[in-house]
């Protein structure tokens, strides 16, 4: 909308990247996902094709050079575990299922969202049973649902802060419709653990 040259647009989304990562703790899924998304810029300008393995393999590197520890993190391994599966499992679901046949829209993006979400748990459920000794199904339908509210929740956040210190009249509006949202989160996560077999202990 604002006709800002495509360098300049990549350049800021660098700087924004950075700066979202830096704001939220640099924890290890943020840190993997702000370098790969670094990666997978960066590689315009190097007029390169952008591989998802090797910006994996590459976050993977940074933040275990920088703290080894971090391999035996809990979040350090879910991250990179559905990142994995997202890049290995997905496509195969994708294929068998015939997604792309799929007339309606609608319905087209329903499946892939839920073999997306599928494909995530997938590849994490070995080491949630592992650390937490619990099974939860309910979260293939969860994901769907809440990652786009968080998504939204965000972008709120950010829409505060930035009224705030532009116009701090409207901010009171920006927060309102912020806590509505992140109530609605957690009402859609009380109620989706509610449901019958949505989680189970194994331990």
């Amino acid at each position: 909308i604002m006709r800002i040259p495509r360098r300049v647009r990549l350049v800021l989304s660098i700087i924004l990247i950075s700066g979202y990562c830096f704001i939220t703790g640099s924890s290890p899924p943020v840190l993997r996902a702000t370098i790969m998304a670094i990666v997978f810029i960066s590689a315009y300008f190097l007029r390169a094709e952008p591989d998802i393995f090797s910006a994996c393999a590459l976050a993977a590197l940074i933040i275990l050079v920088s703290c080894p520890g971090q391999l035996f993190d809990v979040s350090f391994q879910l991250s990179f575990a559905s990142v994995i599966a997202l890049i290995t499992i997905f496509p195969i679901f994708k294929k068998i299922s015939s997604v792309e046949k799929i007339k309606n829209r609608i319905m087209r993006f329903l499946t892939e969202s839920m073999l997306v979400s599928f494909s995530a748990w997938m590849g994490t459920i070995g080491f949630i049973v592992y650390y937490f000794g619990i099974v939860c199904p309910v979260t293939v339908i969860s994901n769907i649902l809440i990652v786009p509210l968080a998504a939204w929740i965000t972008l709120c956040g950010f829409s505060l802060i930035f009224m705030s210190a532009v116009i701090p009249s409207l901010a009171v509006y920006c927060a309102a419709v912020t806590e509505a949202a992140v109530r609605v989160l957690f009402m859609i996560n009380f109620e989706l653990m509610k449901t019958p077999g949505a989680y189970f202990y194994l331990k």
